[in-house]
């Protein structure tokens, strides 16, 4: 099993609002970047198929500290050439967030 881990935060606590496009998304890419699909679906706590909302949709309220992550790779990720990014749809200057 392959893994990728990094600690997040997000908005130093300063609400980045309810919108989903504030989201940041990990994401990955299999063609050097012509296309990008999420590593994990968006999984809420309510979705029955997820388990403990774990999925690579982050919202900040979860991140106001320093918080670590750690995700199971599914197969589809694990190719020769593959990318990762951290992608955020829409941000205003509160919508700050920071990886280590």
């Amino acid at each position: 099993t392959s893994v990728i881990q990094f600690e997040l935060v997000m908005g130093c606590g300063t609400s980045f609002g309810s919108s989903s496009s504030y989201r940041v998304v990990l994401q990955y890419s299999t063609n050097f970047g012509s296309s990008w699909s999420n590593v994990l679906p968006y999984c809420s706590i309510s979705t029955r198929s997820c388990m403990k909302g774990v999925g690579t949709d982050f919202d900040w309220n979860m991140f106001p500290s320093w918080r670590r992550v750690t995700l199971h790779l599914p197969s589809a990720v694990l190719k020769s050439q593959v990318r990762f990014r951290w992608y955020q749809a829409s941000f205003t200057s509160t919508t700050t967030w920071a990886l280590r």
